[in-house]
């Protein structure tokens, strides 16, 4: 049983925490704010300032229990052109990784108009056919908090006075491609690195070796119905060079429209193509990281919110009563 919860361990990090130097990439974007994963779509369906806050917490009554926060806001100070601010600290025990981005975004109009609206989702009735580009510059944290360790009890990996565990810049590039109905968004993470300052034990200086470029590609098409109806099918699917694992995401939407806004519920599916083999009453066996999510949200006026619960399904599962994330959206 310790083997099996050892491998198990290894393998939670791999999977639902995604990379060990990227900042992750939950659920989160399903709230209808897809500049959390793509730079180019910063300021898209805008019209002033966009202001998002979200929380992600496990294990409700452990200490330093795994938690996530985040911060997005976004403006277009013209049609064509839109910026970005996003913030995130993910922890992890004595662990946490927290990250902050510009972006900026440019946007090329297909039908010769510039689509404005106030709303915050699109509608059957808009008229949607442009490109987007976008590029962010981040700065990313990796910290770990030794204030709990008996100084009395000499290690020199822990009680030397070790700068952040990792502290560098990164840039993200990536492209969209919207219309009332379809959207394609494609992104490179981490595409180049510049670091900072990093411990002595686990220098970034040769970042093309340690290759934490991650490729992002995700596709949404609504179905609108004259019933107030609507259904949104979507995928994300994911590629770490690191350890070059493959994670997908299929989700599904129902929509109801309301007369100053829409409800909304649906379900998202993730896997992963590694296995992870354990032991379990004297047999090798293997396990992929599945995770269930539904999710509940409403868009009302200029404010929406969304509600996630993730599970994990499988043999052993670390997450019994789930990871509950809770997002707000404001619009200015």
């Amino acid at each position: 049983m310790k083997r099996l919860w050892i491998h198990i361990l290894l393998f939670l990090p791999l999977g639902f925490l995604q990379a060990q130097e990227d900042i992750p990439l939950y659920q989160d974007y399903l709230s209808e704010n897809y500049y959390l994963i793509h730079p180019a779509m910063v300021g898209h369906n805008l019209s002033g300032i966009r202001i998002a806050t979200g929380l992600r917490k496990q294990w409700f009554n452990q200490k330093n229990a795994p938690s996530t926060q985040l911060l997005s806001v976004e403006f277009n100070p013209d049609p064509k052109n839109g910026l970005g601010f996003l913030f995130y600290r993910d922890s992890n025990g004595y662990n946490a990784l927290q990250a902050a981005y510009l972006s900026y975004s440019y946007k090329i109009y297909f039908n010769n108009e510039f689509w404005n609206t106030r709303r915050s989702y699109p509608t059957k009735n808009d008229n949607i056919n442009e490109l987007h580009f976008g590029l962010s510059v981040g700065r990313i944290e990796r910290n770990w908090d030794r204030s709990h360790i008996d100084t009395r009890l000499y290690d020199p990996l822990v009680n030397i006075d070790i700068p952040n565990f990792n502290d560098y810049l990164t840039f993200d590039v990536g492209l969209a491609y919207l219309t009332t109905k379809f959207s394609v968004q494609a992104s490179i993470k981490n595409l180049a690195f510049s670091p900072i300052q990093s411990s002595p034990y686990n220098s970034l200086e040769s970042a093309n070796e340690v290759r934490f470029r991650r490729y992002v590609l995700g596709l949404q098409y609504e179905l609108y119905t004259l019933s107030g109806w609507n259904f949104e099918p979507s995928f994300l699917f994911q590629h770490a060079e690191q350890n070059r694992q493959n994670i997908i995401d299929l989700n599904f939407k129902i929509f109801r429209l309301l007369k100053n806004g829409r409800l909304w519920t649906g379900i998202s599916y993730r896997q992963n193509d590694i296995g992870i083999p354990y032991q379990y009453s004297g047999t090798t066996q293997s396990q992929k990281m599945i995770l269930i999510s539904p999710l509940f949200g409403i868009n009302l006026r200029k404010m929406s919110m969304a509600y996630f619960v993730t599970t994990q399904t499988g043999a052993v599962s670390l997450l019994p009563r789930g990871v509950h994330s809770l997002l707000l959206t404001f619009n200015l």
